[in-house]
């Protein structure tokens, strides 16, 4: 698992959800810091190394494998998640400035371009993970396979149950796409003996 840190505690918060992953899955856990331009001297690296080692000890975390390449925080994140790892885990602060909300959060950004499936921890979302229901939107996207093999595997190790949520809007009938991945997300589930619940809400508005 890749699991990136800005040292703040929407990243901690990541970092514990990401060992509770981590300890669940049976497999190790990255931590990634990106250097800036700023941030290159051995004195910085130092710093930073130190900065991230008390943020683990904080946590009560044993040490992780640390990466803290340098260069642009999100093409460093992105281009990693093409290096083996299998699961992307990252805290956001939501969108900041302006600029981030005319053309969107960066952590969208990273989302959208990563090479691997993205597990995004909120602030709000809890210190201490317990991953007991995963909420599972019908959406007509073409390809929902590599969501559906991280969502069963997440299932089965955390012992939780998926539920397979479609809103029905009034007068909106489903498009095949929606319903072909409907029906696959079901078969998925049913083949890998993943506990779900199909929940299907009528809409009362726009």
């Amino acid at each position: 698992l890749l699991c990136t840190t800005d040292l703040t505690k929407a990243s901690e918060t990541a970092i514990r959800h990401a060992l509770y992953l981590g300890d669940r899955l049976g497999s190790r856990v990255s931590l990634m810091h990106v250097l800036g331009k700023n941030g290159r001297s051995d004195d910085d690296h130092a710093l930073v190394a130190k900065a991230v080692e008390e943020q683990l000890g904080l946590i009560g975390a044993d040490r992780l494998h640390l990466l803290m390449p340098e260069g642009d925080f999100m093409e460093e994140i992105i281009s990693e998640t093409g290096r083996g790892h299998h699961l992307l885990v990252m805290g956001t602060h939501g969108p900041h400035g302006l600029r981030q909300s005319l053309f969107g959060a960066d952590i969208l950004k990273i989302v959208r371009r990563s090479a691997v499936p993205s597990y995004v921890v909120q602030d709000q979302s809890p210190a201490e993970p317990e991953l007991k229901r995963i909420v599972l939107p019908v959406a007509g996207h073409s390809d929902i396979h590599r969501l559906m093999d991280v969502v069963c595997l997440l299932a089965i190790a955390c012992d939780a149950e998926v539920h397979i949520y479609q809103l029905m809007r009034p007068g909106e009938n489903p498009s095949d796409a929606l319903l072909a991945n409907k029906l696959s997300m079901m078969q998925c589930l049913e083949r890998d003996k993943v506990r779900h619940v199909e929940a299907t809400i009528p809409a009362t508005g726009f």
